[in-house]
């Protein structure tokens, strides 16, 4: 058993430096727990069920920085945390959008080189699934529960 490394402040390890992305691959969740307490997994990241995507997550939060780890860029969004509807991901402040809020993030424009909303096709056809599995009920209610949250969540009309 090696020293103890920092890979970032918060998050010590005696692993080599070349298993320091797997390490945070296996243990994302914790990891995202410890640094950024109270997020909401946000954009892309919730509409594709919390997966990064291509190494990128994006977590709602109380300010807006982008912050790279071994094998995983965070991009945090200043925005509301948890609302109504909102699940916990651990046992801790960590949370899982709505679905109603994972389609109003994703209709946003996506500026600069990471893109992080699915864009419009995408929520369009989430929404014709939506529709045919559950039926036009369920999609009524889902826009029912956008409206109420659209103020909450600081987004503009589409």
């Amino acid at each position: 058993m090696g020293e103890l490394a920092r890979i970032v402040p918060g998050l010590l390890t005696s692993a080599p430096l070349s298993d320091w992305p797997a390490i945070i691959t296996l243990h994302r969740t914790r990891v995202l727990v410890a640094l950024y307490p109270g997020a909401v997994i946000g954009y892309r990241s919730a509409f594709k069920g919390g997966i990064p995507v291509d190494d990128t997550i994006h977590l709602n939060y109380s300010y807006s920085k982008t912050v790279q780890l071994p094998g995983l860029k965070v991009v945090l969004v200043k925005s509301p945390g948890k609302l109504s509807g909102h699940q916990p991901m651990s046992e801790r402040d960590f949370y899982f959008p709505s679905q109603s809020r994972i389609m109003l993030e994703n209709l946003s424009m996506s500026r600069g080189q990471i893109h992080k909303s699915a864009g419009k096709i995408a929520v369009e056809e989430r929404l014709l699934s939506i529709c045919e599995s559950r039926g036009e009920d369920a999609l009524n209610r889902l826009r029912e529960e956008a409206r109420s949250i659209v103020e909450s969540i600081q987004m503009q009309r589409v």
